[in-house]
Protein backbone atom coordinates (compact mmCIF):
# COMPACT_ATOMS: atom_id res chain seq x y z
CA UNK A 1 0.00 0.00 0.00
CA UNK A 2 2.89 2.56 0.72
CA UNK A 3 3.43 1.74 -2.86
CA UNK A 4 0.57 2.67 -4.12
CA UNK A 5 1.13 6.38 -2.11
CA UNK A 6 4.46 6.74 -3.05
CA UNK A 7 3.64 6.47 -6.77
CA UNK A 8 0.84 9.07 -6.50
CA UNK A 9 3.14 11.56 -4.46
CA UNK A 10 5.69 10.96 -7.24
CA UNK A 11 3.60 12.56 -9.89
CA UNK A 12 4.38 15.88 -10.05
CA UNK A 13 2.07 17.01 -12.81
CA UNK A 14 -0.70 16.51 -10.97
CA UNK A 15 -0.87 18.24 -7.77
CA UNK A 16 -4.65 16.73 -6.42
CA UNK A 17 -3.07 12.96 -7.22
CA UNK A 18 -0.16 14.04 -5.31
CA UNK A 19 -2.41 15.43 -2.11
CA UNK A 20 -4.25 12.73 -2.31
CA UNK A 21 -1.14 10.44 -2.28
CA UNK A 22 -0.01 12.38 0.92
CA UNK A 23 -3.41 11.91 2.44
CA UNK A 24 -3.12 8.05 1.79
CA UNK A 25 0.45 7.80 3.05
CA UNK A 26 -0.39 9.45 6.22
CA UNK A 27 -3.40 6.83 6.58
CA UNK A 28 -1.36 3.73 6.05
CA UNK A 29 2.17 3.96 6.55
CA UNK A 30 4.70 4.49 9.67
CA UNK A 31 5.17 7.39 11.42
CA UNK A 32 9.37 7.90 10.11
CA UNK A 33 7.97 6.57 6.68
CA UNK A 34 5.34 9.34 7.02
CA UNK A 35 7.58 12.39 7.79
CA UNK A 36 10.56 10.98 5.33
CA UNK A 37 8.10 10.77 2.83
CA UNK A 38 5.65 14.54 3.48
CA UNK A 39 8.66 16.62 4.34
CA UNK A 40 9.86 17.03 1.04
CA UNK A 41 6.79 18.05 -0.06
CA UNK A 42 6.62 21.12 2.77
CA UNK A 43 8.32 23.18 -0.54
CA UNK A 44 5.35 22.51 -2.90
CA UNK A 45 3.53 25.63 -3.04
CA UNK A 46 0.74 24.87 -5.72
CA UNK A 47 -2.66 26.05 -4.94
CA UNK A 48 -5.56 23.51 -4.44
CA UNK A 49 -9.13 23.93 -3.94
CA UNK A 50 -10.61 22.07 -0.84
CA UNK A 51 -13.69 21.80 0.16
CA UNK A 52 -14.96 22.62 4.00
CA UNK A 53 -18.06 21.48 4.49
CA UNK A 54 -18.55 23.92 8.33
CA UNK A 55 -18.56 27.21 6.23
CA UNK A 56 -21.83 28.49 4.73
CA UNK A 57 -20.82 31.22 2.41
CA UNK A 58 -18.33 29.72 -0.17
CA UNK A 59 -17.44 26.31 0.93
CA UNK A 60 -14.72 25.78 -1.79
CA UNK A 61 -11.57 27.82 -0.42
CA UNK A 62 -8.02 27.56 -1.70
CA UNK A 63 -5.62 26.17 0.92
CA UNK A 64 -1.67 25.72 -0.30
CA UNK A 65 0.04 22.28 -0.81
CA UNK A 66 2.86 22.97 2.00
CA UNK A 67 -0.35 23.90 4.27
CA UNK A 68 -1.63 20.61 3.36
CA UNK A 69 1.11 18.59 4.27
CA UNK A 70 1.44 20.67 7.19
CA UNK A 71 -1.93 19.93 8.20
CA UNK A 72 -1.26 16.19 7.90
CA UNK A 73 1.93 16.07 9.66
CA UNK A 74 0.35 18.29 12.85
CA UNK A 75 -3.37 17.42 12.66
CA UNK A 76 -5.71 14.91 13.52
CA UNK A 77 -8.15 15.68 11.10
CA UNK A 78 -8.36 16.42 7.31
CA UNK A 79 -11.04 16.55 5.24
CA UNK A 80 -13.63 15.20 7.68
CA UNK A 81 -11.23 11.94 7.61
CA UNK A 82 -10.02 10.80 11.21
CA UNK A 83 -6.11 10.33 11.25
CA UNK A 84 -4.21 8.14 13.17
CA UNK A 85 -1.70 9.36 16.14
CA UNK A 86 1.36 10.89 14.95
CA UNK A 87 4.18 11.19 17.26
CA UNK A 88 5.96 14.54 17.50
CA UNK A 89 9.05 14.86 15.27
CA UNK A 90 11.47 15.32 18.09
CA UNK A 91 10.23 12.03 19.51
CA UNK A 92 11.44 10.21 16.49
CA UNK A 93 14.46 11.99 16.05
CA UNK A 94 15.66 11.14 19.76
CA UNK A 95 14.56 7.23 19.11
CA UNK A 96 16.69 7.43 16.17
CA UNK A 97 13.94 6.58 13.30
CA UNK A 98 14.54 10.68 11.54
CA UNK A 99 17.77 11.91 10.97
CA UNK A 100 18.56 14.50 13.26
CA UNK A 101 17.86 18.27 12.02
CA UNK A 102 15.53 20.41 10.79
CA UNK A 103 12.67 19.56 8.50
CA UNK A 104 14.00 19.99 4.94
CA UNK A 105 12.21 23.57 3.54
CA UNK A 106 12.34 25.51 0.43
CA UNK A 107 14.37 27.96 3.13
CA UNK A 108 16.78 25.29 3.32
CA UNK A 109 17.12 25.23 -0.36
CA UNK A 110 17.52 29.10 -0.81
CA UNK A 111 20.20 28.84 1.79
CA UNK A 112 22.20 26.06 0.20
CA UNK A 113 22.17 28.16 -3.13
CA UNK A 114 23.48 31.25 -1.44
CA UNK A 115 26.21 28.90 0.44
CA UNK A 116 27.47 27.74 -2.87
CA UNK A 117 27.34 30.94 -4.66
CA UNK A 118 29.39 32.17 -1.75
CA UNK A 119 31.81 29.89 -2.56
CA UNK A 120 31.60 30.24 -6.15
CA UNK A 121 32.59 33.96 -5.83
CA UNK A 122 35.26 33.35 -3.31
CA UNK A 123 36.71 31.08 -5.52
CA UNK A 124 36.55 34.13 -7.87
CA UNK A 125 38.33 36.61 -5.82
CA UNK A 126 40.78 34.20 -5.10
CA UNK A 127 41.71 33.76 -8.31
CA UNK A 128 41.06 37.57 -9.43
CA UNK A 129 43.76 37.99 -6.61
CA UNK A 130 46.63 35.19 -7.74
CA UNK A 131 45.99 37.18 -10.95
CA UNK A 132 46.49 40.35 -10.15
CA UNK A 133 50.11 39.24 -7.99
CA UNK A 134 51.19 37.41 -11.30
CA UNK A 135 50.57 41.12 -13.34
CA UNK A 136 52.40 42.55 -9.81
CA UNK A 137 55.59 40.13 -10.34
CA UNK A 138 55.42 40.71 -14.21
CA UNK A 139 55.78 44.40 -13.93
CA UNK A 140 57.96 44.05 -11.11
CA UNK A 141 60.67 42.23 -13.52
CA UNK A 142 59.86 44.60 -16.88
CA UNK A 143 60.87 47.52 -14.53
CA UNK A 144 63.98 45.57 -13.29
CA UNK A 145 64.64 44.68 -16.89
CA UNK A 146 64.07 48.51 -18.33
CA UNK A 147 66.20 49.75 -15.52
CA UNK A 148 69.08 47.72 -16.06
CA UNK A 149 68.46 48.50 -20.18
CA UNK A 150 69.15 51.87 -19.20
CA UNK A 151 71.39 52.09 -16.28
CA UNK A 152 74.10 49.53 -18.20
CA UNK A 153 76.78 50.88 -19.70
CA UNK A 154 77.30 49.07 -23.25
CA UNK A 155 80.85 49.26 -24.33
CA UNK A 156 80.34 51.48 -27.79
Amino acid sequence: TDAVALSFMQQADFKYTRALGALYLRLTARPADIYHHLEPLLSDGRKLRYYNKNTTIDPYTFVHMDEWIHQLLRDTEASGIALPRLPQRQALVAGMYLEDGPRPTALMEVAEYQRRLEQVQQQQQEQEQQNDDADVQARAALHYLRYKALTQKHPA
